[in-house]
């Protein structure tokens, strides 16, 4: 079922999950106060990010709403030849431990079977804050989630958030994490692999997108895979990003294109 303004993708017991498609949508204010909520002060920019992408048929703003009540929202783009960027599972505070995030990730993962775009050798991939405070019970609820779910994470790429705002903040360290899309236990991700997607981060999603400045995100970049060098230096996949690195001067390189890594 579709409106002008949403599109169901999948339904499951109660909930069902809905595609947005205008930024004028009452689903689409609630899923922005949802972000609100998780990730103060971040709003303004992700609002004028999301509808800038909203119409591109590979975005996919999503929201979980049951009885006409938006829970929960997650997003996510599929990039051809490359694999499923899924930004994180962003749940209502009033809702969170009912297993919202669960049934978010479930209808996420049934609607790309739906699609028909599964295959072993794709990623779903994204970024995710690590854990500030090994106290926090916030912190130690949202790793278990991401195990639960069946997210690796990888905690040895020197990957960092640029500041959106552009006023001065330092760096956010993140970390990458990558799933199956069919399920599969994921062993090692292949390092070229891993290159490719964060080329495509931030040549595309931040500077497309987001519109920062390529002297901001040439050198985290940069430092991004030569991090990654350090994982296994004697593989032969690492050649790929030997060169990766030197065609990235630190204050430019050239956009990802959607052709660029296909087989």
């Amino acid at each position: 079922m579709s409106s002008a303004r949403t599109e169901t993708l999948i339904r499951s017991g109660p909930y069902e999950l809905k595609r947005v498609l205008s930024s004028s949508s009452r689903e689409f204010a609630a899923g922005l106060g949802i972000i609100e909520q998780n990730f103060p002060g971040k709003n303004i920019k992700k609002r004028q990010a999301l509808e800038r992408v909203l119409q591109d048929p590979f975005f996919f703003f999503t929201v979980l709403s049951a009885d006409d009540l938006v829970l929960a929202t997650k997003y996510w783009r599929i990039i051809p030849g490359l694999g499923i960027h899924g930004a994180m599972i962003a749940v209502d505070k009033s809702f969170q431990g009912a297993g919202i995030g669960s049934q978010t990730h479930s209808l996420f993962l049934g609607t790309l079977r739906q699609i028909s775009i599964l295959n072993p050798h794709s990623y779903i991939f994204g970024e995710i804050e690590p854990p500030f405070n090994p106290h926090s019970k916030e912190d130690l609820v949202r790793f278990r989630f991401y195990d639960r779910v069946g997210w690796r994470v990888l905690k040895d790429v020197d990957y960092a958030l640029p500041d959106l705002h552009e006023n001065g903040a330092p760096d956010f360290p993140l970390y990458l994490y990558f799933a199956s899309p069919i399920g599969q236990h994921l062993e090692q991700i292949p390092a070229k692999k891993v290159a490719e997607i964060v080329f495509w981060l931030y040549s595309d999603y931040y500077h497309r997108i987001y519109g920062l400045p390529l002297d901001k995100l040439g050198p985290l970049l940069s430092r991004a895979l030569a991090s990654l060098l350090k994982r296994d230096p004697t593989a032969e996949e690492l050649v790929d990003v030997n060169a990766l690195i030197a065609g990235v001067p630190n204050t430019n390189f050239p956009l990802y294109s959607s052709t660029q890594f296909l087989p």
